[in-house]
């Protein structure tokens, strides 16, 4: 298909992406004369040639070309060809101002973080000319920030800030002057973005840290599915093979969950498509992000067997945990489901239910069931549920009794309880049960 506008250097060399406008008038190539032409103008010019998107340049250091003028194109953004845009009269063999001329700026438009320390943060660059640019700090805040996060479709801003850009990056082209007001949908539809060379006076590139830097996907709701993080520009996986419960709680914290209730090895949720992945975090659950843990290492080498951890995460419907323990061994049972405080009455009570509670805590196994006839002491109604877990089951939530209330009479007095062999926990105060009882923690 035949266009009616290409672009060209100062020689009148056709370019691919960037040049001075010609447009096809009366039978010959002129040339646009327009002091305001703007982002709209070069967007419907660059749409035109098949690009997604203008920026905006400086190139006030190019040499005027001479030939029939087209004058005052104003476009509105919408249009399919420059030639649709309102403009005056059409001057044939005029001349126009070198920084008058039309000139457009073409690409496919792409946005990264690179630099990161935690998902979904690091320093904001876009792809110009082949090469990825640094945005400047200048004029830099959570406005912006707000813009670049939704653009890669990580939520909102936590912060912004700044590093330091190299003296080679500051002889090249640099996007300068963002003003964003926090409603754009992408940095270069911010007011101001314009790629210079070597213009930043701060000297720094700007850097945000946005909210949703780590994901669940193909889960039934947004509390469960495959733990997925954003790290250097990609969404990455985790490896099975070490993947614990200690690490799912600090997922499912980080994402705002109490703590997890679960976690799945077993690919459940299917396999992450990235080969970028996650393996042996080692989280011993108190940490605010997954790459806080001790030993988190990213890689892309094919050594991760099985990517596509996941995770179920405590809602407010949902959580077990054992608390009023005085040896960190010998613990009531209690959990919170459909907005109820509830326990378990001993009259069921027996082994197979034990090894099930210590399971679904990654505690071991059950060693014993104690006899003390002890109530939580807190003073709260607490609801005693007969629950009949058959010892197979993965979940406590999965075994036949729990949320329904005992037929039978059953006090506080018999609450059930447990000794487990050891591990690890997910601790009252990430699962708050709002009871005045102490914690079972990892010793």
């Amino acid at each position: 298909m035949e266009r009616n506008v290409r672009l060209v250097d100062r020689y009148d060399n056709d370019m691919i992406s960037e040049g001075f406008v010609l447009v096809y008038i009366n039978g010959t190539w002129g040339t646009i004369c327009n002091l305001a032409w703007g982002r709209a103008d070069s967007e419907v010019t660059c749409f035109e040639l098949g690009f997604s998107g203008a920026v905006l340049i400086d190139h006030s250091t190019y040499k005027p070309h001479p030939g029939n003028i087209l004058y005052d194109v104003r476009c509105v953004g919408n249009e399919t060809t420059i030639l649709d845009c309102p403009s005056s009269d059409v001057d044939e063999g005029g001349d126009c101002w070198a920084p008058a001329k039309a000139y457009a700026s073409c690409t496919n438009y792409t946005v990264r973080l690179t630099g990161a320390h935690f998902p979904g943060e690091g320093r904001v660059e876009v792809f110009y000319l082949g090469s990825w640019r640094p945005v400047c700090s200048d004029h830099w805040d959570l406005s912006d920030g707000r813009v670049a996060c939704r653009e890669l479709g990580l939520g909102t801003a936590l912060d912004v800030d700044h590093s330091f850009i190299s003296s080679e990056e500051m002889g090249d082209y640099i996007l300068n002057d963002v003003r964003c007001n926090g409603s754009e949908s992408r940095i270069l539809d911010c007011p101001g973005s314009t790629f210079i060379i070597g213009k930043c006076n701060s000297t720094r590139s700007a850097r945000v840290r946005c909210s949703d830097g780590v994901r669940l996907v193909d889960g039934r709701n947004s509390s469960e599915g495959r733990v997925e993080f954003f790290f250097k520009s990609t969404w990455g996986t985790v490896c099975t093979e070490s993947w614990t419960l200690n690490d799912a709680h600090v997922v499912c914290k980080s994402l705002g969950f109490a703590c997890a209730l679960k976690a799945f090895t077993e690919l459940e949720f299917g396999y992450g498509s990235s080969n970028v992945y996650l393996e042996d975090a080692r989280c011993t659950g108190r940490e605010t992000n997954i790459l806080n843990c001790p030993n988190a290492q990213f890689g892309v080498r094919d050594t991760c067997l099985f990517a596509g951890a996941g995770v179920l995460c405590s809602t407010e419907d949902e959580h077990i945990d054992l608390v009023d323990s005085s040896n960190f061994l010998d613990s009531l049972v209690v959990y919170y489901y459909n907005g109820q405080h509830r326990s378990v009455c001993r009259d069921s009570w027996d082994m197979a239910d034990a090894h099930v509670v210590c399971r679904s805590l990654e505690l071991g196994y059950a060693v014993i069931i104690p006899n003390s006839d002890i109530s939580d002491g807190s003073g709260n109604e607490v609801t005693l549920d007969c629950v009949y877990c058959s010892g197979n089951e993965s979940s406590f939530f999965d075994c036949p009794g729990v949320g329904i209330a005992c037929e039978s009479s059953c006090n506080d007095s018999r609450d059930a309880r447990v000794m487990c062999s050891g591990g690890n926990v997910c601790l009252t105060s990430w699962c708050n049960l709002g009871m005045n009882s102490q914690g079972m923690g990892k010793r």
